[in-house]
């Protein structure tokens, strides 16, 4: 029991981090929202989030996590976006 519970700090720990990041994630995806709009810009660039997703790629170390993490990146992405409108 003293191994599951210590796995679960360690999860809870990584947890802070990534709510950290990703607060940050949708600030920035607010201010690149106003940027956006006071130039006319979509919301929607394809381009950008081919590039994001090809990054997660290329850094997944543990080829097991692919798929999920693409999944996760992607729901990322859509999230990031309506930061922007």
């Amino acid at each position: 029991m003293d191994r599951l519970i210590n796995y679960r700090d360690k999860i809870n720990e990584i947890d802070l981090k990534i709510v950290e990041l990703l607060e940050q994630r949708c600030e920035l995806s607010t201010l690149i929202g106003n940027y956006k709009r006071e130039r006319n810009l979509p919301v929607q660039d394809i381009k950008r989030e081919q590039v994001i997703m090809q990054n997660v790629k290329d850094n997944i170390k543990n080829p097991k996590h692919k798929e999920a993490l693409e999944k996760i990146f992607a729901v990322i992405i859509n999230v990031s976006k309506m930061f922007q409108y």
